[in-house]
């Protein structure tokens, strides 16, 4: 009789034991999921992040493009009026006139978000991303 007990007190600690270890797998489970939804979360902000960047940049495109063509336009001025004249002949208005504001000042891009983007590590994990999605979107062999 006595066997029989340990037989079911064995039995029943295995139990126990497996139960233990199916809750310690789960728990690490929702462990793994919750710090892919932190991560997702980082990785959504980024990606918010430099798209407001890039739309900063895109509003300052035009005015530093219309920068670049008065700036191309007055060199061309200057150098037509400069062209196969001695150097006597200068006026010293005009030259002032046609070198006046051509120091072009380059325009500074937003970085602030790639930046961070690059410091945190997040950046590699987009690019896993971004190679793992193309693998399945492209057919075997091909990439």
């Amino acid at each position: 009789m006595s066997e029989r007990r340990s037989g079911e007190f064995l039995a029943y600690a295995l139990g126990e034991i497996l139960l233990v270890v199916i809750g310690i797998l789960i728990a690490l489970q929702i462990n793994k999921w919750n710090e892919e939804r932190i991560e997702q979360r980082q990785i959504r902000a980024y990606a918010l992040n430099l798209v407001a960047d890039i739309k900063r940049d895109m509003v300052m495109i035009n005015p530093v493009d219309l920068q670049i063509q008065r700036l191309m336009r007055q060199s061309d001025l200057l150098a037509n009026y400069a062209r196969q004249r001695p150097i006597e002949a200068f006026d010293n208005a005009e030259l002032f006139f046609l070198t006046n504001g051509l120091a072009y000042r380059p325009f500074a891009w937003n970085r602030t978000a790639m930046e961070q983007l690059k410091n945190s590590g997040a950046l590699r994990q987009i690019s896993n991303d971004l190679r793992n999605t193309h693998a399945k979107t492209t057919a075997p062999g091909l990439i």
